[in-house]
């Protein structure tokens, strides 16, 4: 009979696979970054008997940042030839959010934004990996053989170097 638990350890086994195959690390710092970005357009917060809520053009700016910012995320997870692309449009964004979406999220949105994607752009696969180090490297030599022999001052030309 199987244990519960052999599921549980099979599910994160094929996690674990599959999250080394891909910029896992970044994705996720990267929706993180979207809901903090989001959080303040979406929450009223109240302080003693202020109000505050973002009902302007902002807060649907922030809302949309908030969108382009996951779906970078998404399609860095899912979609390994547009990671590039996703990366450099995150880092645009995460810049873009920090005047326009109320210091880009209490700047954690910014800042987790800009991480995320630095790490999705510095990733690469690990095939590209193994494929450089089954190539063959040119051995360049550190030390000179010489192949011949020049006569010092106290030899006669013709002399024979003992």
């Amino acid at each position: 009979m199987a244990r519960p638990a052999e599921p549980l350890k099979k599910f994160f086994s094929d996690l674990r696979r599959w999250s080394k195959q891909r910029p896992a690390v970044g994705g996720i710092l990267l929706v993180i970054s979207a809901i903090f970005l989001g959080l303040p357009s979406l929450n009223g917060f109240r302080l003693g008997d202020l109000i505050l809520t973002v009902s302007t053009i902002s807060g649907v700016s922030t809302i949309v940042l908030s969108v382009l910012m996951a779906l970078c995320a998404v399609s860095a997870l899912f979609w390994l030839h547009a990671r590039v692309l996703a990366g450099v449009a995150a880092m645009i964004i995460a810049l873009v959010a920090f005047p326009a979406a109320n210091f880009g999220g209490y700047f954690l949105g910014t800042l987790l934004g800009i991480i995320g994607a630095a790490l999705i752009l510095a990733w690469r696969p690990l095939e590209a990996a193994e494929a450089s180090d089954d190539q063959p490297t040119e051995v360049i030599p550190t030390e000179v053989i010489p192949t011949e022999v020049i006569p010092t001052e106290d030899q006669v030309p013709g002399d024979t170097v003992k």
